[in-house]
């Protein structure tokens, strides 16, 4: 067989073929389709002429199917059912019932809250959706959306280049925590002196976040930050804190409630501390999908409280 005659194979030619050996005749197999007894035979003849062989003869009163109309047979049940199955699929993945979603939160998020309060339900609605998600800091993680490595990344405002779109989420608060035996867990009113002289516990920031990082700790009255130890993962910084190893700085949105730094205890400072604007960075060029429209969905939900 000519392999340029599948061109002319479509799944209405399978189609009616199917039919036409199920309802035992054109006729029956039109009345089956809703289509006029020629146009029956003429996609029947037209899928023999593609597959270079008769399918079905006419013998003894009735409808025939030879032995390569068997095979034909076959192959367009297979061929039906997959078309069947990719077209429930495509309409399920439409409805954001299923596909693959890469998500990008900021190291601030790397806390058991946001797992619980927005990872968790996402999935527990999509248990079908693969969902790849990715901590680093901000500025690593608009550069994978930009690149679209990532289809959406939970940021901070700092750097956002203009083909980016950000929607702003809430804002966070710089909070300074200690374990529990730390000498300033009890005391009342840290000054950001004691927290300077204690120590900072600091990720090994090697981006342009270190600016803003410093200019945040400056604006708390830390002027010269002091470095006790650099960690990378925000999760190996809170068990250095908890093993009394120094003070560590992070965010914490309103949403995370008391207890999210747990067993750390927040410092209570005798100033306000800078806040931090959050929010959602994607392409300006590229549409929302159903998956990005349901997370984007629980996130501002969580973020207003």
């Amino acid at each position: 067989m000519d392999l340029t005659g599948l061109a002319d194979i479509s799944l209405q030619r399978l189609r009616v073929f199917v039919a036409v050996v199920d309802q035992g005749g054109y006729s029956a197999a039109g009345e089956h389709l809703g289509l006029a007894q020629p146009s029956v035979s003429y996609h029947v003849h037209a899928l023999e002429r593609a597959l270079g062989a008769e399918l079905l003869i006419y013998r003894n009163r009735a409808i025939n199917i030879t032995p390569e109309g068997g095979e034909a047979y076959r192959a367009a049940m297979v061929i039906l059912n997959e078309g069947e199955r990719l077209g429930e699929t495509i309409e399920r993945m439409r409805g954001g019932q299923l596909g693959r979603l890469a998500v990008g939160a900021s190291i601030a998020f790397e806390h058991q809250f946001f797992f619980d309060l927005i990872i968790a339900p996402y999935a527990r609605e999509h248990p079908e959706v693969h969902l790849s998600l990715r901590f680093a800091h901000s500025i690593d993680l608009v550069d994978g959306v930009a690149t679209g490595a990532l289809d959406m990344a939970y940021v901070n405002d700092w750097q956002i280049p203009p083909e980016l779109e950000f929607e702003h989420l809430h804002t966070s608060d710089l909070v300074f925590l200690v374990a529990p035996e730390h000498s300033l867990a009890s005391k009342e009113d840290i000054t950001a002196a004691e927290i300077d002289e204690a120590g900072l516990i600091v990720a090994p920031i090697e981006t342009g976040e270190v600016i803003s990082y410093h200019e945040m700790l400056r604006s708390s009255g830390i002027r010269r930050p002091r470095s006790m130890i650099e960690i990378d993962g925000i999760q190996a910084r809170k068990l250095a804190a908890q093993a009394g190893l120094g003070v560590l700085a992070t965010f914490a949105p309103a949403y995370a409630g008391d207890h999210a730094m747990d067993p750390l205890r927040t410092l209570r400072l005798s100033h306000d501390t800078p806040k931090i604007e959050f929010g959602v960075a994607t392409r300006r060029d590229r549409p929302w999908t159903p998956l990005m429209e349901d997370l984007g969905t629980r996130l501002r939900s969580v973020a207003a409280g």
